[in-house]
């Protein structure tokens, strides 16, 4: 176990709540990963724009780039994530511009709209 996390009864779940309450370094982290809150919103975000984004756009099979493109997303949402969902929506749509101007082959749609509270997207 970490030097000075909070000690948890095994069935327990570190919530945000519970950890920031017994450890004040803890605070920003939920559950027992050691991801930030922000980081996991924006990967949420960018696998849901990746995966909405597949299904309709013409592409090549390239089973390797996912991981690269996602994590193009994850970097552009994660700059924009406290400010508006228009900014998130910009920045996803100029990462995926810059995805297909690489490759010409690939063309899909824009994302139009962005939940962050869930990180669900509507497409345009």
């Amino acid at each position: 176990m970490t030097a000075g996390l909070p000690k948890l009864h095994p069935t327990k779940r570190a919530t945000r709540e519970t950890a920031s309450s017994e450890h004040p370094d803890a605070k920003g982290f939920s559950g027992m990963s050691e991801t930030p809150d922000p980081d996991r919103a924006a990967r949420a975000i960018a696998e849901n724009v990746y995966a909405a984004y597949c299904r309709q756009a013409t592409m090549p099979a390239h089973p390797l780039e996912e991981q690269t493109i996602v994590t193009r997303l994850v970097e552009a949402i994660r700059l924009q994530i406290g400010g508006s969902p228009g900014a998130i929506v910009e920045a996803v749509n100029a990462a995926l511009s810059a995805w297909e101007q690489r490759d010409p082959d690939i063309r899909g749609p824009r994302v139009a709209t962005i939940d962050r509270s869930d990180g669900a997207i509507t497409l345009g």
